[in-house]
């Protein structure tokens, strides 16, 4: 099948074209995205939007810097050829500054135009099983491992266009979805032994005799109750982390064993179109998740502000996935 590393989304076409840029840098850590005078001018006209060219143009420096070679021989061409024309001719030698900066211009539009070709090519050119190996082998994350895997298989197999292009789509929701996962954390403190330690901290501030050490006890409740809504919060992130983590896995093996079945029987186009609708699910859950786990880290980096003592403790806010409030 055709597929192309723009199908995989931005951050797997990063790294796939860092790969074709330079062996040297498969694997690599993505630089920081940047769009300068040569990477805006090469990727003009190549379909991408301003984010997507800032990011891949780091990503292909080698192609893009190579643009000056052709002004290589452009230096003793203008030389010689200054003194073949000028001199015999008995030119002035105030032409010499515009002659040369002609024969730079030129040769300068060529070089962006040679850099331009070289770019196009490395952006539209169909992924081959072997590229992906050579990054598959740079690779660490088991999961990362198992879409790459995945990719080679689909890159392998031929089949029919209303096949292929669920094929692309299935790819291009998995590798968001995995970009926006999670990772797997250390699972979340015990809720309810915090719980218990914040009563038995209010137990004792009620009996405590001494006003200061009272409301400094009530502080310390408090706090806890705080930490311990934190904590219920992380263990429902977490715990949809490690559902959509076995979801995404359930969805890769059944992507293979879907390609693999091409083989031996007819192309089953409506099973791909049913895996691509599912792949679109799971990134959109993934996205959710992401969005609910990053307002969770935005309450966590707040103080916890105690009220005054006998007054209860503000309530957690809660958190949202996909703009709709839970309570959970």
């Amino acid at each position: 099948m055709r597929i192309v590393p723009k199908d995989l989304g931005l951050a797997w076409h990063v790294r796939f074209l860092q790969a074709r840029d330079s062996a040297k840098k498969a694997g690599a850590e993505a630089p920081a995205p940047h769009l300068g005078v040569i990477g805006r001018f090469c990727s003009e006209g190549m379909g991408l939007d301003e984010r997507s060219a800032a990011a891949l143009a780091p990503a292909a420096r080698e192609t893009l810097s190579s643009w000056f070679v052709p002004l290589i021989p452009a230096i003793p061409v203008s030389v010689l050829g200054s003194v073949a024309l000028m001199v015999p001719m008995h030119a002035p030698v105030a032409a010499l500054p515009l002659y040369l900066a002609t024969v730079g211009l030129t040769f300068g539009s060529i070089g962006v135009g040679w850099a331009r070709s070289r770019f196009r090519r490395l952006l539209e050119a169909p992924l081959a099983a072997e590229e992906v190996d050579r990054l598959l082998e740079k690779t660490q994350g088991s999961m990362e491992r198992r879409f790459l895997e995945l990719v080679r298989d689909a890159v392998r197999q031929p089949g029919p266009a209303a096949a292929e292009q669920n094929v692309r789509e299935a790819l291009g929701s998995l590798a968001a979805a995995i970009e926006r996962l999670p990772p797997i954390e250390t699972a979340p403190l015990n809720a309810a032994a915090l719980r218990e330690e914040a009563q038995a901290l209010e137990q004792q501030a009620a009996a405590e005799p001494d006003r200061v050490t009272a409301e400094s006890l009530e502080r310390r409740a408090r706090a806890l109750l705080y930490s311990a809504q934190t904590h219920e919060h992380s263990a429902l992130t977490f715990r949809r982390a490690t559902a959509l983590r076995s979801e995404i896995e359930a969805q890769i093996t059944a992507m293979r064993e879907g390609l693999m079945a091409l083989h031996a029987q007819a192309p089953d186009a409506a099973g791909f179109a049913e895996l691509a609708g599912s792949a679109r699910d799971v990134a959109t859950e993934a996205v959710r998740l992401a969005a609910a786990r990053e307002e969770l880290a935005a309450l966590d980096s707040y103080p916890v502000v105690t009220a005054a003592a006998g007054s209860p403790a503000p309530p957690l806010q809660t958190v949202s996935a996909g703009g709709q409030e839970r309570r959970e």
